[in-house]
Protein backbone atom coordinates (compact mmCIF):
# COMPACT_ATOMS: atom_id res chain seq x y z
CA UNK A 1 0.00 0.00 0.00
CA UNK A 2 1.75 2.95 -1.21
CA UNK A 3 -0.03 5.64 1.71
CA UNK A 4 1.04 3.25 4.36
CA UNK A 5 4.56 3.14 3.39
CA UNK A 6 5.06 6.45 3.00
CA UNK A 7 4.12 7.08 6.42
CA UNK A 8 5.59 3.97 7.77
CA UNK A 9 9.15 5.37 8.43
CA UNK A 10 11.43 2.42 8.72
CA UNK A 11 12.59 1.73 12.29
CA UNK A 12 11.21 1.22 15.74
CA UNK A 13 8.46 2.15 18.16
CA UNK A 14 6.99 -0.05 20.59
CA UNK A 15 4.44 0.01 22.64
CA UNK A 16 2.95 -3.09 25.57
CA UNK A 17 -0.52 -3.73 25.56
CA UNK A 18 -0.55 -5.94 29.00
CA UNK A 19 -3.73 -7.46 29.30
CA UNK A 20 -3.62 -11.29 28.88
CA UNK A 21 -1.08 -14.31 28.60
CA UNK A 22 0.39 -16.42 31.38
CA UNK A 23 3.32 -14.52 33.22
CA UNK A 24 7.11 -15.44 32.56
CA UNK A 25 9.68 -14.25 34.19
CA UNK A 26 11.93 -11.27 33.74
CA UNK A 27 14.72 -12.53 32.53
CA UNK A 28 13.17 -14.04 29.53
CA UNK A 29 12.76 -11.41 26.40
CA UNK A 30 11.55 -11.54 23.30
CA UNK A 31 13.90 -10.14 20.52
CA UNK A 32 13.14 -7.45 17.85
CA UNK A 33 15.49 -7.78 14.05
CA UNK A 34 14.40 -4.85 11.62
CA UNK A 35 16.33 -3.97 8.64
CA UNK A 36 15.15 -0.92 6.47
CA UNK A 37 16.01 1.46 3.72
CA UNK A 38 18.92 3.90 5.05
CA UNK A 39 17.11 6.72 3.77
CA UNK A 40 15.18 7.54 7.05
CA UNK A 41 17.64 8.38 10.13
CA UNK A 42 15.33 9.40 13.15
CA UNK A 43 16.27 7.26 16.29
CA UNK A 44 13.89 4.12 16.81
CA UNK A 45 12.23 4.69 20.38
CA UNK A 46 10.52 2.18 22.41
CA UNK A 47 6.84 3.29 23.84
CA UNK A 48 4.39 1.35 26.35
CA UNK A 49 0.63 1.86 26.26
CA UNK A 50 -1.01 3.01 29.72
CA UNK A 51 -3.86 5.14 30.66
CA UNK A 52 -4.91 5.53 26.75
CA UNK A 53 -1.54 6.47 25.63
CA UNK A 54 1.75 6.05 24.24
CA UNK A 55 4.99 6.01 26.81
CA UNK A 56 8.36 5.76 25.93
CA UNK A 57 10.17 3.75 27.70
CA UNK A 58 13.11 2.90 25.61
CA UNK A 59 15.30 3.13 22.33
CA UNK A 60 17.28 1.32 20.07
CA UNK A 61 20.86 1.81 18.57
CA UNK A 62 20.73 1.91 14.28
CA UNK A 63 23.48 0.17 12.56
CA UNK A 64 23.56 2.52 9.55
CA UNK A 65 24.62 1.19 5.83
CA UNK A 66 24.55 2.84 2.93
CA UNK A 67 21.75 1.04 1.25
CA UNK A 68 20.06 -1.07 4.14
CA UNK A 69 20.02 -0.50 8.28
CA UNK A 70 19.38 -2.75 10.94
CA UNK A 71 18.86 -3.20 14.71
CA UNK A 72 18.01 -5.71 17.13
CA UNK A 73 16.76 -5.27 20.41
CA UNK A 74 15.60 -7.40 23.26
CA UNK A 75 12.54 -5.91 25.41
CA UNK A 76 11.88 -8.16 28.59
CA UNK A 77 8.93 -9.57 28.92
CA UNK A 78 6.51 -10.59 31.55
CA UNK A 79 3.78 -11.35 29.81
CA UNK A 80 3.01 -11.78 25.68
CA UNK A 81 1.92 -8.81 24.60
CA UNK A 82 1.21 -6.15 21.75
CA UNK A 83 4.14 -3.96 20.63
CA UNK A 84 3.98 -1.17 18.03
CA UNK A 85 6.79 -0.66 15.52
CA UNK A 86 7.20 2.65 13.47
CA UNK A 87 8.10 5.88 13.85
CA UNK A 88 7.44 9.12 15.14
CA UNK A 89 6.94 10.75 18.79
CA UNK A 90 4.14 9.18 20.93
CA UNK A 91 1.37 11.54 19.82
CA UNK A 92 1.39 10.84 15.71
CA UNK A 93 -0.95 8.30 14.47
CA UNK A 94 1.18 7.45 11.57
CA UNK A 95 3.75 5.03 11.31
CA UNK A 96 2.69 2.37 14.12
CA UNK A 97 3.02 -1.42 13.03
CA UNK A 98 1.24 -3.39 15.59
CA UNK A 99 3.11 -6.71 16.37
CA UNK A 100 2.64 -9.19 19.21
CA UNK A 101 5.34 -10.43 20.72
CA UNK A 102 6.46 -13.58 23.40
CA UNK A 103 9.16 -14.31 25.61
CA UNK A 104 11.62 -16.47 24.40
CA UNK A 105 10.82 -15.51 20.96
CA UNK A 106 11.99 -13.49 17.82
CA UNK A 107 10.12 -11.54 15.58
CA UNK A 108 12.03 -10.47 12.13
CA UNK A 109 10.60 -7.49 10.04
CA UNK A 110 11.32 -6.11 6.70
CA UNK A 111 10.69 -2.57 5.38
CA UNK A 112 11.27 -1.60 1.77
CA UNK A 113 9.91 0.92 -0.54
CA UNK A 114 6.82 -0.44 -0.71
CA UNK A 115 5.77 -2.58 2.77
CA UNK A 116 6.07 -4.35 5.75
CA UNK A 117 7.01 -7.73 5.68
CA UNK A 118 7.54 -10.34 8.64
CA UNK A 119 10.11 -12.87 7.82
CA UNK A 120 9.02 -16.33 9.78
CA UNK A 121 5.59 -15.19 10.45
CA UNK A 122 2.95 -16.42 12.55
CA UNK A 123 -0.40 -16.25 12.24
CA UNK A 124 -1.04 -13.58 14.60
CA UNK A 125 1.31 -11.24 13.34
CA UNK A 126 0.27 -12.00 10.16
CA UNK A 127 -3.01 -10.97 10.15
CA UNK A 128 -2.07 -7.64 12.26
CA UNK A 129 0.36 -7.33 9.15
CA UNK A 130 -2.50 -7.70 7.37
CA UNK A 131 -4.78 -5.39 9.65
CA UNK A 132 -2.83 -2.38 9.54
CA UNK A 133 -3.17 -2.44 5.72
CA UNK A 134 -6.42 -3.06 6.06
CA UNK A 135 -7.37 -0.30 8.33
CA UNK A 136 -4.60 2.08 6.73
CA UNK A 137 -7.07 3.92 3.97
CA UNK A 138 -9.59 5.20 6.80
CA UNK A 139 -6.65 6.03 9.24
CA UNK A 140 -4.24 7.13 7.06
CA UNK A 141 -6.39 10.75 6.86
CA UNK A 142 -4.12 11.73 9.79
CA UNK A 143 -1.07 11.39 7.49
CA UNK A 144 -2.33 13.93 5.16
CA UNK A 145 -1.90 17.72 4.63
CA UNK A 146 -5.29 19.30 5.48
CA UNK A 147 -6.00 20.36 1.72
CA UNK A 148 -5.27 16.29 0.76
CA UNK A 149 -7.62 15.31 3.13
CA UNK A 150 -11.27 13.60 2.51
CA UNK A 151 -14.24 15.44 2.73
CA UNK A 152 -17.35 13.88 4.50
CA UNK A 153 -19.29 12.79 1.55
CA UNK A 154 -16.06 10.80 0.73
CA UNK A 155 -14.86 9.55 3.71
CA UNK A 156 -18.46 8.28 4.31
CA UNK A 157 -18.27 6.17 0.69
CA UNK A 158 -14.96 5.09 1.73
CA UNK A 159 -16.03 4.06 4.99
CA UNK A 160 -19.01 2.24 3.62
CA UNK A 161 -17.07 0.21 1.03
CA UNK A 162 -14.62 -0.92 3.73
CA UNK A 163 -17.09 -1.89 5.91
CA UNK A 164 -19.16 -4.38 3.04
CA UNK A 165 -14.92 -5.71 2.36
CA UNK A 166 -14.82 -6.37 5.67
CA UNK A 167 -18.21 -8.30 5.97
CA UNK A 168 -16.76 -10.15 3.13
CA UNK A 169 -13.12 -11.31 4.55
CA UNK A 170 -12.43 -10.71 8.07
CA UNK A 171 -9.17 -12.31 8.16
CA UNK A 172 -9.11 -12.69 11.87
CA UNK A 173 -7.42 -15.83 13.04
CA UNK A 174 -8.82 -18.83 15.49
CA UNK A 175 -5.67 -19.26 17.62
CA UNK A 176 -7.25 -21.34 20.20
CA UNK A 177 -6.24 -18.88 22.98
CA UNK A 178 -9.43 -17.48 23.92
CA UNK A 179 -8.35 -14.47 25.59
CA UNK A 180 -5.67 -13.48 22.74
CA UNK A 181 -8.74 -13.98 20.37
CA UNK A 182 -11.04 -11.85 22.53
CA UNK A 183 -8.25 -9.36 22.23
CA UNK A 184 -7.53 -9.71 18.06
CA UNK A 185 -11.39 -8.59 17.78
CA UNK A 186 -11.16 -5.91 20.41
CA UNK A 187 -8.34 -4.45 18.43
CA UNK A 188 -10.29 -4.37 15.07
CA UNK A 189 -13.24 -2.94 17.06
CA UNK A 190 -11.21 0.01 18.91
CA UNK A 191 -9.04 0.51 15.63
CA UNK A 192 -12.15 1.16 13.31
CA UNK A 193 -14.11 3.47 16.09
CA UNK A 194 -10.50 5.59 16.63
CA UNK A 195 -10.08 6.00 12.79
CA UNK A 196 -13.90 6.67 11.95
CA UNK A 197 -14.16 9.01 14.68
CA UNK A 198 -10.78 10.56 14.67
CA UNK A 199 -11.53 11.45 11.05
CA UNK A 200 -14.06 13.82 11.87
CA UNK A 201 -12.19 15.94 14.87
CA UNK A 202 -9.55 16.31 11.68
CA UNK A 203 -9.16 20.43 11.21
CA UNK A 204 -10.64 20.43 8.07
CA UNK A 205 -13.63 18.40 9.05
CA UNK A 206 -14.11 20.37 12.11
CA UNK A 207 -14.49 23.08 10.21
CA UNK A 208 -16.84 21.71 7.67
CA UNK A 209 -19.15 20.94 11.05
CA UNK A 210 -19.39 17.54 9.11
CA UNK A 211 -23.67 16.68 8.36
CA UNK A 212 -24.85 13.53 6.44
CA UNK A 213 -22.47 10.82 8.92
CA UNK A 214 -22.85 7.39 7.75
CA UNK A 215 -25.09 5.16 9.44
CA UNK A 216 -22.15 3.64 11.40
CA UNK A 217 -21.25 6.22 13.42
CA UNK A 218 -25.15 5.77 15.16
CA UNK A 219 -23.93 2.20 16.25
CA UNK A 220 -21.07 3.09 18.49
CA UNK A 221 -22.34 2.95 21.95
CA UNK A 222 -19.44 5.11 24.35
CA UNK A 223 -20.77 3.48 27.41
CA UNK A 224 -20.43 -0.18 26.11
CA UNK A 225 -16.83 0.44 24.65
CA UNK A 226 -15.59 2.27 27.47
CA UNK A 227 -17.07 -0.53 30.55
CA UNK A 228 -15.98 -3.48 28.88
CA UNK A 229 -12.44 -2.01 29.13
CA UNK A 230 -9.77 -2.17 26.48
CA UNK A 231 -10.04 1.88 25.50
CA UNK A 232 -7.29 2.12 28.15
CA UNK A 233 -4.72 0.42 26.73
CA UNK A 234 -5.25 1.49 23.13
CA UNK A 235 -1.89 3.42 22.04
CA UNK A 236 -4.65 6.78 21.22
CA UNK A 237 -7.67 5.57 23.46
CA UNK A 238 -7.50 9.48 24.99
CA UNK A 239 -7.38 10.72 21.38
CA UNK A 240 -10.57 8.06 20.93
CA UNK A 241 -12.56 9.64 23.97
CA UNK A 242 -11.94 13.30 22.70
CA UNK A 243 -13.12 11.90 19.17
CA UNK A 244 -16.11 10.33 20.58
CA UNK A 245 -17.19 13.42 22.44
CA UNK A 246 -17.12 15.20 19.57
CA UNK A 247 -18.94 12.48 17.44
CA UNK A 248 -21.59 12.71 20.55
CA UNK A 249 -21.62 16.84 20.07
CA UNK A 250 -22.02 16.47 16.23
CA UNK A 251 -25.12 13.86 16.44
CA UNK A 252 -27.06 16.13 18.47
CA UNK A 253 -26.77 19.04 16.52
CA UNK A 254 -24.24 21.14 18.31
CA UNK A 255 -20.93 22.76 17.25
CA UNK A 256 -17.96 21.45 19.12
CA UNK A 257 -16.88 22.90 22.00
CA UNK A 258 -13.71 23.10 22.42
CA UNK A 259 -14.01 24.13 26.74
CA UNK A 260 -14.13 22.16 29.65
CA UNK A 261 -17.48 20.51 30.56
CA UNK A 262 -16.15 18.24 33.28
CA UNK A 263 -19.47 16.50 33.82
CA UNK A 264 -20.71 16.29 30.03
CA UNK A 265 -17.04 14.77 29.20
CA UNK A 266 -17.55 11.71 31.93
CA UNK A 267 -21.25 11.36 31.43
CA UNK A 268 -20.54 8.34 28.89
CA UNK A 269 -17.34 7.42 30.44
CA UNK A 270 -17.32 4.00 32.12
CA UNK A 271 -13.86 2.88 33.18
CA UNK A 272 -12.86 4.80 36.54
CA UNK A 273 -9.08 4.65 34.86
CA UNK A 274 -10.40 6.41 32.01
CA UNK A 275 -12.72 8.75 34.09
CA UNK A 276 -9.70 9.62 36.42
CA UNK A 277 -7.45 10.41 33.45
CA UNK A 278 -9.83 13.03 31.65
CA UNK A 279 -9.66 14.93 35.30
CA UNK A 280 -6.14 14.63 35.10
CA UNK A 281 -5.76 15.92 31.55
CA UNK A 282 -8.33 18.67 32.51
CA UNK A 283 -5.76 20.58 34.47
CA UNK A 284 -3.96 21.14 31.33
CA UNK A 285 -6.80 23.41 30.21
CA UNK A 286 -7.26 25.39 33.44
CA UNK A 287 -6.09 29.08 33.68
CA UNK A 288 -7.23 29.98 37.35
CA UNK A 289 -6.48 29.31 41.22
CA UNK A 290 -10.11 29.35 41.74
CA UNK A 291 -10.49 26.89 38.96
CA UNK A 292 -7.64 24.30 40.00
CA UNK A 293 -9.19 24.19 43.58
CA UNK A 294 -12.62 23.41 42.06
CA UNK A 295 -11.42 20.58 40.11
CA UNK A 296 -9.36 19.05 42.68
CA UNK A 297 -12.20 19.08 45.50
CA UNK A 298 -15.21 18.26 42.75
CA UNK A 299 -13.10 15.64 41.40
CA UNK A 300 -9.94 14.79 43.00
CA UNK A 301 -11.79 11.88 45.45
CA UNK A 302 -12.86 9.84 42.42
CA UNK A 303 -9.44 9.10 41.45
CA UNK A 304 -8.51 5.76 42.97
CA UNK A 305 -6.01 4.26 41.13
CA UNK A 306 -1.98 4.93 43.23
CA UNK A 307 -0.34 5.85 39.99
CA UNK A 308 -2.99 8.26 38.87
CA UNK A 309 -3.18 9.96 42.27
CA UNK A 310 0.42 10.82 42.05
CA UNK A 311 0.30 12.43 38.83
CA UNK A 312 -2.78 14.04 39.72
CA UNK A 313 -1.08 15.83 42.86
CA UNK A 314 2.07 16.12 41.20
CA UNK A 315 0.26 17.79 37.51
CA UNK A 316 -2.02 19.95 39.80
CA UNK A 317 1.45 21.66 41.81
CA UNK A 318 2.86 22.19 38.30
CA UNK A 319 -0.58 23.95 37.01
CA UNK A 320 -0.55 25.70 40.14
CA UNK A 321 3.15 27.71 39.43
CA UNK A 322 2.10 27.87 35.53
CA UNK A 323 -1.10 29.80 35.55
CA UNK A 324 -1.34 32.83 33.11
CA UNK A 325 -0.28 36.27 34.44
CA UNK A 326 -4.40 37.75 34.74
CA UNK A 327 -3.80 41.49 34.69
CA UNK A 328 -1.34 44.38 33.80
CA UNK A 329 -1.71 48.30 32.89
CA UNK A 330 -4.12 48.41 30.38
CA UNK A 331 -6.77 51.56 29.69
CA UNK A 332 -10.59 50.81 28.49
CA UNK A 333 -11.47 50.45 24.84
CA UNK A 334 -13.90 52.63 22.84
CA UNK A 335 -14.81 50.66 19.42
CA UNK A 336 -17.18 51.37 16.92
CA UNK A 337 -20.04 48.68 16.87
CA UNK A 338 -22.31 47.42 13.61
CA UNK A 339 -23.76 50.39 13.31
CA UNK A 340 -20.65 52.05 13.18
CA UNK A 341 -21.40 53.64 17.00
CA UNK A 342 -18.76 53.93 18.93
CA UNK A 343 -19.03 52.25 22.68
CA UNK A 344 -16.59 51.88 25.51
CA UNK A 345 -15.91 50.05 28.57
CA UNK A 346 -17.11 52.98 30.81
CA UNK A 347 -20.53 52.58 29.48
CA UNK A 348 -20.47 49.12 31.15
CA UNK A 349 -19.68 50.80 34.46
CA UNK A 350 -21.29 49.59 37.45
CA UNK A 351 -21.51 45.78 35.50
CA UNK A 352 -18.91 43.10 35.43
CA UNK A 353 -18.21 42.29 31.86
CA UNK A 354 -16.98 39.64 30.34
CA UNK A 355 -15.44 40.38 26.43
CA UNK A 356 -15.10 37.43 24.16
CA UNK A 357 -12.38 38.25 21.77
CA UNK A 358 -13.15 36.49 18.43
CA UNK A 359 -13.42 36.01 14.49
CA UNK A 360 -15.59 34.72 11.76
CA UNK A 361 -12.94 32.55 10.53
CA UNK A 362 -11.60 31.35 13.96
CA UNK A 363 -13.31 27.22 13.83
CA UNK A 364 -12.83 27.29 18.20
CA UNK A 365 -14.38 31.05 18.58
CA UNK A 366 -17.24 30.25 16.68
CA UNK A 367 -17.96 27.00 18.53
CA UNK A 368 -18.42 28.84 21.86
CA UNK A 369 -21.07 30.70 20.58
CA UNK A 370 -23.94 28.04 22.30
CA UNK A 371 -21.68 28.56 25.12
CA UNK A 372 -21.98 32.57 25.32
CA UNK A 373 -25.89 32.63 24.35
CA UNK A 374 -26.41 30.11 27.38
CA UNK A 375 -23.95 32.30 29.41
CA UNK A 376 -26.13 35.78 28.64
CA UNK A 377 -29.05 33.82 29.21
CA UNK A 378 -28.52 32.42 32.87
CA UNK A 379 -26.23 36.10 33.72
CA UNK A 380 -27.28 38.61 31.53
CA UNK A 381 -30.15 39.83 34.09
CA UNK A 382 -27.37 39.33 37.48
CA UNK A 383 -25.35 42.75 36.23
CA UNK A 384 -23.30 40.95 34.04
CA UNK A 385 -22.36 42.10 30.52
CA UNK A 386 -20.99 40.16 27.68
CA UNK A 387 -19.23 41.99 24.79
CA UNK A 388 -17.67 40.68 21.82
CA UNK A 389 -14.42 42.44 19.60
CA UNK A 390 -13.70 41.46 16.60
CA UNK A 391 -10.41 40.24 15.25
CA UNK A 392 -11.13 40.59 11.19
CA UNK A 393 -9.25 42.54 9.11
CA UNK A 394 -10.92 45.27 7.92
CA UNK A 395 -11.88 43.94 4.16
CA UNK A 396 -14.22 41.77 5.94
CA UNK A 397 -16.05 44.53 8.11
CA UNK A 398 -19.04 43.83 6.31
CA UNK A 399 -18.72 40.23 6.50
CA UNK A 400 -18.28 40.73 10.30
CA UNK A 401 -21.55 42.22 10.06
CA UNK A 402 -23.64 39.96 8.23
CA UNK A 403 -21.93 37.22 9.89
CA UNK A 404 -23.12 39.15 13.49
CA UNK A 405 -26.42 39.24 12.53
CA UNK A 406 -26.98 35.72 11.37
CA UNK A 407 -25.09 33.74 14.01
CA UNK A 408 -23.15 35.90 16.65
CA UNK A 409 -24.47 36.08 20.47
CA UNK A 410 -25.29 39.26 22.34
CA UNK A 411 -26.39 42.27 21.51
CA UNK A 412 -23.00 44.24 21.83
CA UNK A 413 -20.69 43.52 18.83
CA UNK A 414 -17.75 45.55 18.59
CA UNK A 415 -14.72 45.85 15.73
CA UNK A 416 -11.13 46.01 16.71
CA UNK A 417 -8.69 44.12 14.13
CA UNK A 418 -5.48 42.27 14.16
CA UNK A 419 -3.44 45.08 14.25
CA UNK A 420 -5.68 47.77 16.45
CA UNK A 421 -4.57 49.78 19.86
CA UNK A 422 -6.61 47.62 21.23
CA UNK A 423 -5.52 44.33 20.17
CA UNK A 424 -1.44 45.50 20.69
CA UNK A 425 -2.45 47.01 24.62
CA UNK A 426 -4.61 43.41 25.24
CA UNK A 427 -1.75 41.13 23.74
CA UNK A 428 -4.21 39.57 21.89
CA UNK A 429 -1.55 36.66 20.76
CA UNK A 430 -4.53 33.75 19.69
CA UNK A 431 -8.11 33.77 19.65
CA UNK A 432 -10.51 32.51 21.38
CA UNK A 433 -9.50 35.09 24.10
CA UNK A 434 -11.72 36.03 27.44
CA UNK A 435 -11.79 38.89 29.77
CA UNK A 436 -13.00 39.87 32.62
CA UNK A 437 -13.40 43.40 33.93
CA UNK A 438 -14.83 44.29 37.53
CA UNK A 439 -17.93 47.06 37.83
CA UNK A 440 -15.54 49.62 37.91
CA UNK A 441 -13.94 48.69 34.18
CA UNK A 442 -10.72 47.01 36.40
CA UNK A 443 -9.20 44.32 33.99
CA UNK A 444 -9.43 41.24 36.69
CA UNK A 445 -9.00 38.44 34.27
CA UNK A 446 -6.60 38.92 31.33
CA UNK A 447 -6.77 35.27 30.03
CA UNK A 448 -9.90 34.29 31.31
CA UNK A 449 -11.17 30.44 31.04
CA UNK A 450 -13.56 30.21 28.00
CA UNK A 451 -17.43 30.43 27.92
CA UNK A 452 -17.78 26.61 27.61
CA UNK A 453 -15.79 25.72 30.50
CA UNK A 454 -17.21 25.36 34.18
CA UNK A 455 -14.62 27.61 35.18
CA UNK A 456 -15.98 31.05 34.25
CA UNK A 457 -19.19 30.10 35.62
CA UNK A 458 -17.42 29.69 38.87
CA UNK A 459 -15.66 32.97 38.44
CA UNK A 460 -18.53 35.25 37.75
CA UNK A 461 -20.06 33.28 40.62
CA UNK A 462 -17.66 34.31 43.15
CA UNK A 463 -17.46 37.96 41.78
CA UNK A 464 -21.18 38.53 41.64
CA UNK A 465 -21.59 37.23 45.25
CA UNK A 466 -18.76 39.93 46.25
CA UNK A 467 -20.92 43.06 44.85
Amino acid sequence: MKDFNRVFFPFAVFFLMTIFSASHAWSQSATIECTFSSAQQSKPRIYQAAYGRLHQVASAMVRQHPEQSRFSIQIPLKKSGFYYVGAGDEFQVQGKQRIYLQPGKTVQLQLNDTACSILLPDPVNTFLLQWHQRIWPLLGEHARKQQERSNMTDFNAKLESWLKEWDILPLIPATGDHALDSNLQMITQLDLVFAATSYLTLAKATKEEPTGLHAFYRTIDTKKLTKEGGVEYHPFGMKMLESLYYLKQNLQGKPFAFGLDMEERLEDIQHPVLRAELVIEALRQLKTKEGLKALKDRYGPMINNPAQQRRFKERLAIMTTRLPVQQWAVEGFSLPDTAGRIVSLQDMKGKIVVVDVWATWCVPCVAEFPSLKQLEHDYGKRNVAFVGISMDSEKFRDYWKNFVAEKAPGSIQLFAGPQSPFSKMYKIGGIPRFMIFDSTGKMLFGDAPRASSFELRLLLDQLIGKQ
